[in-house]
């Protein structure tokens, strides 16, 4: 009797050590994974940051190539091409805004001299290969037609290039190299600044004219879908397609949210700090959008420093939700350019789909909540939810502040 009494207790007690082995076990194993976390978590961050301070070129070919798995049609090449003409000039009016800037400080002659010799060049190169490019899409849309007002707006942009580009001229010619070089550099620096947002007003209209041409259901595939090559978001065209893939649901089933984000006051960053300071927020913005939308919502630059976030199967208090958290991080972001720490405020809008609501009307909803965002004195979040869009209430998120280096 007494041998079973031991053999009890000393079950009892092995019982005992090897629960409490197992919890501890298991408290070590949780403490493990998350130290695994959090390194994983830092390693992440550090790559962010690495890629953020690499130059927004070198993301650019994978991805154009990318962008190119999509079979074009003859109107779509021919869109592609003037705006790929659009782009390469904005580059190099980047590099003269940047050498311009460079030679205020320390002015040398010989060099402003030079800079100012290929900004003519280029230019004049530049409006050839436009024009043709204008010449080739404009006889291409007689056989697809093109909307007469998308026609015009292309016409318009161009002429507007154009007088900056005469501007620009005016400039070089009386470029005050005895005086104060320094102050004209700046002149200059301005100037190809807004020749640059002239551009960027010309590439939007053909991204624009692109998206019009793009069927439904024609880019099944996210790695068939046009990229812009900067931020790494869809394109307009891209986005579009997809929504209007969503349009051929059945109403009744089809539930979706828009929020257009837009960075407030983006032309005085650019003309302080530079336009390639101005792309490195781009595409760090781009990337953090992407990173933090998760799937199955889709993120595309729609418009210059305007992008559009896209929420399948997700109500208007959920998208409002992610998009006041989205404003919030990017206003606690410090970009570094250079020696100068530079910050941003994003204005927000959010809408959703009415059930017998058409695509245009959803966007143009969209629109309407944004102008009144920025109306409003910018830096806040818009939704529209019946008749009239309103301000939300901004909830107290706990965001830590990061840096990112340009």
């Amino acid at each position: 009797m007494q041998d079973l009494g031991y053999l009890c207790a000393v079950a009892v007690v092995n019982l005992g050590l090897g629960f409490a082995l197992a919890v501890y076990l298991g408290w070590r194993w949780q403490a493990l994974a998350d130290v695994e976390c959090w390194a994983a978590l830092e390693a992440i961050v550090s790559a962010e940051q690495a890629a953020a301070a690499a130059p927004p070129a070198a993301a650019e070919p994978a991805a154009a190539a990318a962008a190119e798995t999509a079979p074009q049609s003859p109107h779509q090449r021919a869109v592609t091409a003037f705006r790929d003409e659009v782009t390469g000039y904005t580059q190099e009016l980047s590099e003269a805004d940047a050498q311009l800037r460079g030679q205020a400080s320390a002015p040398d002659i010989s060099g402003i001299e030079a800079c100012l010799s290929r900004l003519d060049t280029v230019s004049r190169e530049y409006v050839d290969r436009r024009d043709a490019a204008q010449r080739q899409l404009t006889e291409l849309s007689q056989e697809t037609p093109m909307a007469e007002a998308t026609r015009r707006e292309l016409q318009v942009a161009s002429q507007l290039q154009d007088a900056e580009i005469k501007r620009m001229r005016q400039g070089i010619v009386h470029f005050d190299y005895d005086g104060n070089p320094g102050r004209s550099c700046l002149d200059m620096a301005r100037q190809t600044q807004r020749l640059m947002a002239a551009g960027d007003q010309l590439r939007d209209t053909l991204e624009q004219t692109y998206a019009a041409t793009v069927q439904p259901g024609s880019l099944p595939a996210a790695a068939e879908a046009p990229i812009d090559p900067l931020t790494g978001c869809l394109t307009r065209a891209g986005i579009e397609a997809r929504l209007a893939s969503l349009w051929q649901q059945d109403p009744a089933e089809r539930r979706v949210c828009a929020a257009m984000l837009d960075l407030d006051r983006f032309a005085e960053l650019n003309e302080r700090a530079g336009y390639r300071a101005g792309n490195g927020v781009l595409a760090a913005i781009g990337k953090l959008l992407r990173t933090e939308c998760p799937a199955p919502a889709e993120v595309a630059r729609y418009a210059g420093q305007r992008f559009l976030l896209v929420f399948p199967n997700q109500g208007l208090h959920e998208a409002t939700g992610m998009a006041e958290r989205l404003r919030q991080g990017i206003e606690k972001i410090r970009f570094e350019a250079k020696n100068e720490e530079l910050r941003i405020t994003t204005s927000c809008a959010v809408t959703e789909a009415a059930r017998e609501e058409s695509l245009p009307a959803l966007l143009g909803r969209a629109e309407t909540a944004l102008s009144e965002s920025k109306r409003y004195g910018r830096n806040r979040t818009f939704a529209y939810e019946g008749r009239f869009p309103a301000p939300v209430v901004p909830p107290e998120l706990e965001i830590t502040e990061r840096c990112m280096p340009l």
